[in-house]
């Protein structure tokens, strides 16, 4: 792969490209943006493809992507949006570990997948989450059953969240402590709200 290439800023990758292995762009630290919506075939992002390129601000993940790995953009401090597409069955532990500057998310659903929900800081790792809720304002959730108790507990900084139609049920303490939440749309189906 391109590992550790610290000059890298910018790389075009072939419209065949079915997978991204396991820290392919690790360390790319001057990589600024990768386009990968033109890639139609993509189907696997691995674990820590995109870990450490501190100067990426974003990577739009095509519809068709059906995992991404383990701490996938972890260490990008730049990394201030991103959106998961529906075609995504699995998303790996801590993917955003110390993306300091994301204020807008949209999942499929928080955890491993939509049958096994978790709260945010599955996504910005449970040693230290406080990242993501220092910076976390926007986040909408496409699917899934049930909202995990204490989903976003003390998330500070988030204003808004848009919650899946179908959602069953929104755990105890979901949104506790999150002091500048004033939007909140629940989906028609929610029976439960703990």
């Amino acid at each position: 792969g391109f590992q550790g290439l610290s000059s890298l800023v910018s790389v075009t990758l072939p419209t065949d490209l079915e997978s991204i292995d396991d820290e392919t762009f690790d360390g790319c630290l001057a990589l600024k943006a990768i386009n990968l919506a033109y890639l139609p075939k993509l189907r696997r992002v691995g674990a820590r493809a995109f870990r450490g390129c501190s100067s990426l601000a974003q990577a739009e993940i095509p519809a068709g992507v059906e995992s991404i790995g383990d701490e996938c953009f972890s260490g990008d401090r730049s990394f201030n949006e991103a959106t998961i597409p529906d075609s995504v069955i699995t998303i790996g532990r801590d993917i955003f570990a110390g993306c300091e500057s994301i204020t807008r998310l949209r999942t499929p659903f928080l955890g491993k997948n939509d049958q096994e929900p978790e709260g945010c800081s599955y996504f910005f790792s449970k040693e230290d989450a406080t990242l993501g809720k220092a910076c976390l304002r926007e986040i909408t959730i496409a699917r899934g059953k049930s909202l995990a108790p204490s989903a976003f507990e003390d998330y500070r900084e988030l204003v808004s969240a848009t919650l899946p139609t179908g959602l069953e049920e929104v755990g105890d303490k979901a949104f506790f402590g999150c002091s500048s939440l004033s939007n909140v749309s629940l989906g028609v189906g929610t029976h439960r709200i703990g």
